[in-house]
C-alpha cells in the first residue's frame, strides 16, 4: 500500500512519456506547419515579383512607342528641310544631310526598325508554377492577350508600308556606286543619293506620313498603358512599390571611393576607334576620342583626335563633371604618304578635315560650361563603372539613359 505524500515512480514516468510526446508532436507541428507556412509565404511573394516584373516590362513596351512617336517627328524635321531646299542642296551643312539621308533608308535588311525584348514574356509565359500562385486569373488573362496584342503592333509597324522606310540598303548601295566620284563618299555621295531619292513618289509619301506614325504609335502606347493600369489595379501594386522594385534589379556593384574613380575608363576600344573617360587625382577630366583612318589614296594612317576637358567631383553617390566650352579635335597626318598619282586627293583629304576640324573648335568654343550628374557605381573587381543619367522629357516622363565603361588595366 503505497504511503500518502510519496510518489509513485510509474506514475512519474508515465507523466514524464506524455510531456514528451506531447513536445515532441508539438515539435513536429512547428516545424512541418511552419516549413509549410514559409513555403507558402514565399510563392506568393515570388508570384507578386513576377507580376512586378510583367508590368514593368509591359511598361518599357509603352515607353519604347512613346519615344518612337517622338522621335518620328524629330527625326523627320532635318528630311523635310532637304527635301523643301532641293534645289539647293550644295548650300545645306553636311550633318542635316546625313540625318536626311539615315531618315529614308532602312539600313541592312536584317534590321528591325523597332526591336522586341521578348526575355520577360518568356519567363512569364513559361512559368505555369508561378501562375498558379498569382491567384488572380483576370490578371493572368490580360497579360496573355497584352503579349499577343503587342506582337501583332510590333509586327505591323516592322512590316506595314506605311512605317517601313522606302529606300532598301541595295538600292542605297546602288546609287553609291554608280555617285560621282567613288574615292571620296563625303559629300559628294551624299548629295548624288538625296538627288535620287527625294523626287521618288515614295519617298516623299513617307516623308508627308510622320504625324500619321507619331499618332499611331502613341494611340498604341495609350492602349497599353490602360492594360498597366488595369493590370496594376488587379494586383494591389502601387506605382511605388513598383518603382523599389525596379531600382532593386538595377542595383549592382557599390559606390565607389574617389580614388576607385582615379583612371582612363573606356567605353569603347578597338584597333580603329578609342573612347575613354580620364579621371585624373587632381580632379581634372578629360574625354578621348581617338579615330584610325586608312584610305585608297595614301598610305599609312590618319588620326583624328577629338578631345574635351573640364573637371569632377564625387558626390554622394553621384559623379559631377563640369564640361568647360570648347572641342579640340586634330588630324595627325604625319604617318601618311600620297599615293602615286594622288597628291592632289590627298591633300584635299587632309585639307577638308582640318577645315572641319578648326570649324568644330570655332563654334565650340562660344558655348557655355556644361554641368553634368551621373549616378555612378563600380563592380566588385573596381574595373567595370556604370552610369546612369536621368532626364525628364517634353512629357514629363523620367528617362534614364546607362553607359558602362572599363578600367584600363595597368
Amino acid at each position: 500500500m503505497p504511503h500518502i505524500g510519496t510518489k509513485s515512480k510509474s506514475g512519474s514516468v508515465v507523466r514524464e512519456l506524455l510531456l514528451t510526446t506531447i513536445a515532441t508532436t508539438i515539435s513536429i507541428v512547428l516545424t512541418f506547419g511552419g516549413s509549410a507556412y514559409f513555403e507558402q509565404k514565399k510563392k506568393k511573394s515570388d508570384a507578386r515579383l513576377m507580376a512586378m516584373m510583367v508590368i514593368h516590362d509591359m511598361e518599357n513596351t509603352a515607353l519604347q512607342l512613346r519615344q518612337a512617336s517622338e522621335q518620328t517627328v524629330q527625326e523627320a524635321e532635318p528630311a523635310l528641310y532637304v527635301w523643301e531646299n532641293f534645289y539647293r542642296l550644295d548650300d545645306i551643312g553636311e550633318d542635316t544631310l546625313k540625318q536626311a539621308l539615315s531618315y529614308i533608308v532602312e539600313g541592312s535588311s536584317e534590321h528591325k526598325q523597332f526591336p522586341l525584348d521578348e526575355a520577360s514574356e518568356k519567363i512569364f509565359l513559361s512559368s505555369q508554377e508561378t501562375w498558379k500562385n498569382i491567384d488572380n486569373p483576370g490578371f493572368i488573362d490580360a497579360v496573355q492577350h497584352f503579349y499577343v496584342d503587342r506582337h501583332q503592333v510590333f509586327d505591323y509597324i516592322n512590316s506595314a508600308p506605311f512605317f517601313r522606310k522606302p529606300i532598301s540598303s541595295e538600292e542605297e548601295y546602288r546609287v553609291l556606286a554608280n555617285c560621282k566620284d567613288v574615292r571620296h563618299w563625303f559629300r559628294l555621295s551624299l548629295i548624288d543619293r538625296l538627288r535620287e531619292f527625294l523626287p521618288r513618289n515614295d519617298v516623299q509619301l513617307y516623308l508627308t506620313g510622320n504625324y500619321g506614325r507619331q499618332g499611331t504609335l502613341k494611340d498604341y502606347a495609350r492602349n497599353f498603358e490602360q492594360t498597366i493600369t488595369k493590370c496594376k489595379f488587379m494586383m494591389g501594386i502601387t506605382d511605388e512599390e513598383l518603382d523599389t522594385y525596379v531600382k532593386s534589379q538595377e542595383q549592382a556593384g557599390h559606390s565607389p571611393k574617389k580614388s576607385e574613380l582615379v583612371g582612363k575608363w573606356y567605353l569603347q576600344k578597338e584597333k580603329s576607334v578609342e573612347v575613354y573617360y580620364e579621371l585624373t587625382a587632381n580632379h581634372e577630366f578629360r574625354m578621348i576620342a581617338l579615330n584610325h583612318v586608312s584610305n585608297p589614296d595614301f598610305t599609312g594612317i590618319a588620326e583624328f583626335t577629338s578631345s574635351e576637358t573640364g573637371t569632377w567631383e564625387l558626390q554622394d553617390n553621384s559623379l559631377c563633371i563640369v564640361h568647360e566650352p570648347g572641342t579640340k579635335f586634330h588630324l595627325d597626318a604625319s604617318n601618311i604618304k600620297a599615293n602615286p598619282g594622288k597628291e592632289a586627293e590627298t591633300k584635299g583629304f587632309i585639307k577638308y578635315w582640318t577645315d572641319y576640324g578648326a570649324e568644330v573648335e570655332k563654334s565650340s568654343a562660344t558655348e557655355q560650361a556644361e554641368v553634368e550628374n551621373l549616378a555612378v557605381s563600380i563592380d566588385d573587381t573596381g574595373t567595370k563603372m556604370e552610369l546612369r543619367k536621368t532626364y525628364t522629357n517634353k512629357d514629363g516622363k523620367e528617362i534614364t539613359s546607362t553607359l558602362y565603361l572599363v578600367k584600363e588595366s595597368n
